[in-house]
């Protein structure tokens, strides 16, 4: 199935079916998570699949979840990372292609939050004998109630023109322009990018020659310490979306010839990387 197809229908599952996930599916999926491509190549990671959900989900309480409330899942996935610079985006574009092959197969997932202050005790609770930090978690299942083929709506999404500018910051650009440009379904199906709360976190500036990325700063709820993995999601669908309008390239992480006073962002907003346009 083409890419803008499934993440019209990509949702996050809550409840989930009794029992596990059949071992076909499994070892498909584990297989797929073992090809993912990441966006910083030095960054070693390991996928890591928790079986037994459900002692999984008593050791991960107060540690994972919402205010330390995990959702309850028959698995668990976990990608351990390497700790460097930008393991978190790499952890969020890896993850959700994992999570989008799995809504492919008919396999219910959900984003699962870490205490930034309890990372390291998860790891321990979890008894996770594997180098490096738990940088993201997903829980896994079949979902109670079917929600395949049903496309999710935009209620509540940000319009195009309220997240895009032109040049500079705050410099509307119109849907006619993004149009000329080959942008305008690039942007229309990013809309879809998850984000904790639905707080769509991302500002985008499109310059001559590339798409700059701006992530909100400031901690939400005192819950998150980051928008990193937000930033990987959203990095990942402008790829996997651009590449669909026949516009090809890769993300750049390395931003220091970015002068954000250049393109007047506020100081709540942190250039996060650019893709060639």
């Amino acid at each position: 199935m083409q890419f803008h197809k499934i993440i019209k229908q990509r949702k996050s599952v809550r409840e989930f079916k009794e029992g596990n996930l059949e071992n076909k599916d499994i070892d498909a999926l584990m297989e797929f998570a073992d090809s993912v491509k990441s966006i910083e190549g030095d960054i070693s990671t390991t996928f890591y699949f928790v079986k037994d959900g459900n002692k999984a989900y008593e050791k991960m309480v107060g540690y994972a979840g919402y205010y330390g409330m995990p959702i309850e899942g028959p698995h668990y996935l976990l990608l351990m990372s390497e700790k460097k610079n930008n393991y978190k985006i790499n952890a969020g574009y890896m993850m959700e292609q994992v999570m989008v092959k799995a809504m492919e197969m008919e396999i219910g997932t959900c984003w699962i939050d870490i205490l930034e202050e309890k990372r390291v005790d998860l790891k321990s609770a979890l008894k996770i004998d594997i180098e490096g930090e738990i940088a993201a978690i997903v829980a896994l299942g079949y979902p109670k109630t079917n929600i395949f083929g049903i496309e999710i709506p935009l209620t509540g999404r940000k319009s195009i023109e309220e997240f895009v500018y032109k040049k500079s910051w705050g410099e509307l650009m119109s849907l006619g322009e993004l149009s000329q440009r080959g942008l305008q379904d690039v942007f229309y199906y990013v809309r879809y990018a998850p984000s904790w709360g639905n707080i769509q976190p991302w500002k985008f500036i499109i310059d001559d020659y590339r798409l700059i990325l701006t992530m909100h700063q400031e901690k939400e709820d005192k819950v998150l310490e980051d928008h990193d993995l937000e930033c990987g999601i959203m990095m990942l669908y402008i790829e996997k979306m651009m590449h669909s309008q026949g516009i090809s390239g890769k993300w750049t992480l390395n931003i220091g010839d970015i002068d954000s006073e250049e393109y007047k962002i506020p100081e709540s907003y942190k250039v996060m990387g650019w893709f060639p346009i």
